[in-house]
């Protein structure tokens, strides 16, 4: 068998000498200090076969939700995934395709991107969504530097409730541009709105569901709105959305949210799928690629990418943003997953993804430990006496995947695919290590 990806030693030292180097560890000077010791380079040539095998034992060495009984949220949810989904996911014309450069020759996945687009502006009740962004997190920051530009203000008023990844995302992408970000005030983990602004914000973000699992007060958006300048941002969960009021229906001019739990694999926490949904008024502002429909020269439908002066590669530096591509293969995995449940499958599975929240909820209640959030969709936050050290160490010992602490809160899940036996021995099982700590 020929050497798989291999150089020989006389190469190898060509191009250290092209590139000015001594060894090896040169080129690994991101690695950190304290794993450079136990890193060796593999200098002897291996075959296909060997490399493969590695890969095995190492892969083997991790610890799949298939093994684990999982009860982590935080963004990312342990769903069912229709086998059409990894169907159409794996057929190598989407698998090994990137982004539709070339329309003309793409037809097949800017059809797929326009119907997904479709369906998320009627899961948000908006009319214009994007053909998706990277994750939940850059789509929510999408949003807040959108708002800036189009107010030409520097100020967002944001609710405290979001996950830290999303927090540290948006501080990323505000600081250099010297938008200052302040944050609602709250109430039993909830997000209001005050009823006087002391100043003009560009956007005013609310979450539903939070971090916590229950909704952030967004009911009374349009009574309270600062003033008509004022973009309101709503980050939403999007199965959450089959039993919520959506966004647009309240009055908000934007929605974002993590794709995931429409029907994608966790791919052990990503790639992710970013929603990103608006009114018509900011159709030439939404950063990212739209699909659009029309008519070729015969009348057949087709499908185009539409209202590209808003991108780098025309605009330059004057272009809506600097994102200007998207994530095609989730947003067809989406696509497909939503088309296979259908309107009333969506429904039904947020409906029992409350109802196992719920059990959750009232598992920990009947333990005595209080919620720092209610009513709540499939998500909680408890309050435990203390916080055991090995807590997650003990659950998968166990075989439990455990939640998750944020801000001395312990934070878990129960999706549609945890049985009311499994959530109510899982809750057992906290209660006794956290009691006899």
């Amino acid at each position: 068998m020929p050497p798989y990806l291999g150089l020989t030693e006389s190469e190898r030292w060509e191009i250290f000498s092209r590139l000015g180097l001594e060894e090896y560890l040169e080129l690994e000077t991101d690695i950190p200090e304290q794993l450079q010791d136990s890193f060796q380079p593999q200098k002897s040539q291996l075959s296909e076969q060997c490399v493969t095998a590695w890969h095995q034992r190492v892969a083997a060495a991790n610890t799949s939700t298939e093994e684990l009984t999982c009860f982590l949220g935080g963004g990312v949810y342990d769903h069912h995934v229709p086998s059409t989904v990894n169907h159409f996911l794996g057929r190598s014309e989407f698998l090994t395709a990137y982004t539709p450069y070339q329309a003309e020759i793409n037809q097949g996945i800017l059809q797929a991107l326009f119907e997904f687009q479709t369906m998320v502006s009627r899961i948000y009740d908006l009319p214009v969504t994007n053909a998706s962004m990277y994750d939940g997190a850059s789509a929510l920051a999408e949003a807040i530097l959108m708002a800036a530009q189009v107010t030409r203000r520097e100020v967002v008023y944001c609710t405290p409730n979001l996950y830290p990844g999303w927090w540290q995302v948006l501080k990323t992408y505000t600081e250099p541009l010297a938008v200052e970000l302040k944050q609602l005030p709250t109430q039993n983990g909830r997000a209001y709105l005050p009823e006087e602004w002391p100043e003009e914000p560009a956007a005013v973000c609310m979450a539903y569901p939070n971090c916590w699992g229950a909704a952030d007060r967004v009911e009374n958006w349009v009574e309270r709105r600062p003033d008509e300048k004022c973009l309101g941002v709503a980050v939403a969960n999007p199965l959450a959305m089959n039993l919520l009021t959506p966004p647009g229906e309240l009055g908000f001019d934007v929605a974002v949210g993590e794709g995931q739990s429409l029907g994608l694999p966790m791919n052990g926490g990503g790639p992710g799928l970013g929603l990103f949904s608006a009114t018509e008024k900011f159709i030439r502002k939404v950063p990212g690629r739209l699909v659009g429909q029309t008519e070729d020269r015969r009348g057949n439908r087709c499908y185009v990418l539409t209202l590209q002066t808003r991108e780098q590669h025309i605009r330059r530096s004057r272009a809506t943003s600097n994102i200007c591509t998207n994530h095609a293969l989730m947003a067809l995995g989406a696509a497909v997953s939503m088309a296979t449940l259908g309107g009333s499958g969506l429904r039904r599975r947020a409906l029992e993804n409350h109802r196992r929240g719920q059990q959750l909820a009232d598992e920990f209640e009947k333990r005595d430990y209080a919620l720092s959030a209610i009513p709540v969709f499939n998500e909680i936050a408890v309050e435990l006496p203390a916080k055991p050290p090995d807590l997650e160490e003990r659950l998968a010992e166990s075989g439990w995947l455990g939640g998750y602490f944020y801000q001395d809160r312990y934070i878990c899940s129960a999706t549609e695919r945890r049985s009311p036996e499994q959530i109510a021995a899982f809750v057992e099982e906290v209660d006794e290590i956290v009691r006899n700590k």
